[in-house]
This record gives C-alpha cells, structure tokens and sequence, in this order.
C-alpha cells in the first residue's frame, strides 16, 4: 500500500489517510528510518535513506533482531572445578612475559691501562652472549702515533728557532763588520766620490776593475744604510754620483744616453745593497737604480732653482 507508483496519488492517499481495506495486502514493518508528522521532512529522509541504506539486502537478513546482552565471564584459576550445568568455560591467566632486553653497550674506559667494551647481547632464555674487545693495542698505536707527530713538531720549531737566529746573527755581522776588513777607506779612492765628470768616472772604473779593490768598495758602501731596498739604493748610489754626471745615464743606454749597467760601479752598488740587506733580490735592486736614474734630470733642475 498504496496500489499505485504514481507520486502524485501516493501523496493524494498518503495524505487522505483512507481506512484500510479487506483486499489489502498487509506487510510486516522490519525496520525504521524516521518518524514525523509532517510529509516534507518525510520525503527528505526518504530520499537520505535511500543514498546511504543497503536496501536490496532480502527481508531476513534486513531484519535487525534484538540484541542479546551477553553475561561477562567470569575468570576463575584453572584448579577450581564446577559442577552446574549453567557454569561458564573458564580460563586461565597467564603471567606477563618478561620484558625484551635490547642490547646494552657498556664503555669502560677509566684509564689508559684499561680500556674495554663490552657489548651485552639479548638476554633470552635459551641464548646469552656477551662479547668484551680489548682495545689496549689500538689505543696503544694512537698514542704513539700522536707522541711520533708530537715529537717532529717540536722537532721542526727548534730548527725553524735556529734558522732564524743563524739569520739574525749573519745579518748583524754583515751590517757591523768594520770598513777597515779589507784595508780599503775613503782616502784610497782615486778621485773623491761622488763622481761629477766622465773622466772621473773613467778613472773609477779602472780602479774597480781589481777585485780586492771592488770588494773594499762594496764593502764601504754596504755601512751607508737605508730602511729598504728603494731607500738603500738611493742613498749609495747617490753617494757615487752626482745628478750633472746621472742624467747622461739610463740602466740601458736607450735614448741617446749611456749604459749604466755596463759600468763596473753597477755591479758594485747591487753588491753592496746585498750584503746590507741578504733579503734584497737583484731585480729589485735594478728597478731602484732606473727610477734614481731617471728623476736625475729633475733633480738637477730643482736643486739650480733653489741655488738660486
């Protein structure tokens, strides 16, 4: 009921609530969705039941049968014994089993003469193992490792400490050795210095040409001094020549002028700028002479201003 599938008249007589009739054919209600008075809200659960109910199940295994409560068990040890017919099956309680162990690693390393490990492993019933690792070698070969290193390191400073004063000591003989080593002083010169004409510096460079008496040369001009190699070269070769003699010179004769470097007192102003200063390289040496030289011109023109 109702006898139709029309939505219109199933409302119609939904609605009418006629009385039941004789021909009808009544059906047993399984199951209840929803109860309301009102046919709107009806329909709306109709239609969400619909969606999420399983209605195509057959009537027996749609009907819901009534919960049975079921009674708790009772626990009872497995000693007692019951004659009743109503009793419930029993069971008996075990005891908790015993926690796993995971693996322990003890380290035990209280001084250099005892080092150990010891590496427990699960302890179960049927299998107990404990490794122990002596590690007196191994520490023993990475302490003498570390003393082997220890020792050349200490090694290697003293020599470097030694070196260096060895470099001291030879740096202050060489600055404090006296002019007189090799018997050569100012008054030997065979023209006084510094040089102002071509002929005197031809005669100079005779003189040069005996190596006992370059070395007296060297060695004289080597007491002149100077805080660095620039400075250094200045000051002794400024002591050899004047600007009026410097300006026909360049290191390499370009220019219309002449070589420098071809001259005997070149060799003795690199000399002596060597052994005052053992740090010194002769490159640079030869870059200080061709500055000096080159300036030696405007010099020569400032020094004629301020005369006068």
């Amino acid at each position: 009921w109702p006898p139709c599938k029309e939505p219109s008249k199933f409302k119609r007589l939904l609605l009418s609530s006629p009385e039941s009739k004789d021909d009808w054919q009544l059906y047993q209600i399984n199951r209840f969705f929803y109860k309301t008075d009102d046919y709107e809200k009806a329909q709306k659960k109709l239609r969400l039941a619909e969606l999420t109910s399983d209605l195509q199940t057959d009537g027996e295994d749609s009907c819901l049968k009534k919960r049975r409560r079921m009674r708790p068990r009772k626990l009872v040890s497995s000693g007692d014994e019951s004659e009743s017919d109503d009793t419930i099956n029993t069971s008996i309680v075990t005891s908790r089993p015993p926690p796993v162990q995971l693996p322990q690693i003890v380290r035990e390393i209280s001084s250099p003469n005892v080092n150990r490990v010891e590496v427990d492993t699960l302890n179960t019933p049927s299998t107990s193992r404990t490794y122990k690792c002596q590690l007196d070698a191994a520490i023993s070969t990475e302490q003498a490792s570390f003393l082997k290193i220890a020792r050349l390191l200490s090694h290697i400073k003293e020599q470097n400490n030694q070196i260096i004063e060895q470099n001291k000591q030879l740096l202050s003989f060489f600055q404090n050795r006296p002019n007189t080593e090799i018997g050569l002083n100012e008054e030997d010169f065979p023209t006084p210095i510094p040089l102002k004409t071509g002929e005197n510096l031809k005669v100079f460079e005779d003189f040069l040409n005996t190596i006992t008496q370059l070395k007296g040369f060297v060695n004289y001009l080597s007491k002149l001094g100077g805080k660095d190699v620039p400075s250094r070269t200045n000051r002794i070769i400024k002591e050899v020549l004047n600007d009026a003699l410097a300006r026909d010179y360049n290191f390499y004769g370009k220019r219309n002028k002449k070589a420098f470097c071809q001259l005997n007192l070149k060799k003795a102003v690199i000399e002596a700028v060597k052994l005052g200063d053992p740090s010194s390289t002769e490159k640079d040496i030869e870059d200080a002479i061709k500055i000096w030289l080159k300036h030696a011109p405007e010099r020569l023109q400032r020094n004629g201003k301020q005369q006068k």
